[in-house]
């Protein structure tokens, strides 16, 4: 065996021939280059959107629209990884717009009624 096939190049790059000033856009085969931050924010917005939707429930439409409107323009310039990524916080921010929409007709159908029931003891 040949003793330079165990050598260890520190600060060398195999995917760039062994160049240490040309950077690499490759850690073990993934693409570190041109990380979509909008496919990450989608999904960060879309579990927001759930969770407030459920507690905060008008508060919930802010974060779920963030989430819908990031996951579109994310999806465009995502790769296959990011991709998905976005599509699950396009996802969760419908699933928070739907829980937001449900809870604030629930509140205010609750606030009708107790409303009806003070005027009714007068």
């Amino acid at each position: 065996m040949d003793e330079n096939q165990n050598e260890v190049n520190y600060g060398m790059d195999p995917a760039n021939n062994g160049d240490v000033n040309q950077q690499s856009t490759s850690y073990n085969g993934l693409s570190t280059g041109g990380a979509n931050g909008l496919a990450i924010a989608s999904l960060v917005c879309g579990i927001l959107s759930i969770v407030s939707g459920c507690c905060f429930f008008f508060i919930g439409f802010i974060p779920s629209i963030l989430a819908i409107v990031l996951a579109c323009v994310g999806k465009g310039k995502a790769d296959k990884t990011r991709k998905k990524i976005a599509i699950a916080g396009l996802i969760c921010g419908i699933i928070g717009l739907v829980i937001s929409i449900i809870a604030s007709i629930l509140f205010i159908l609750h606030s009708f009624y107790v409303i009806k029931q003070g005027l009714m003891e007068l």
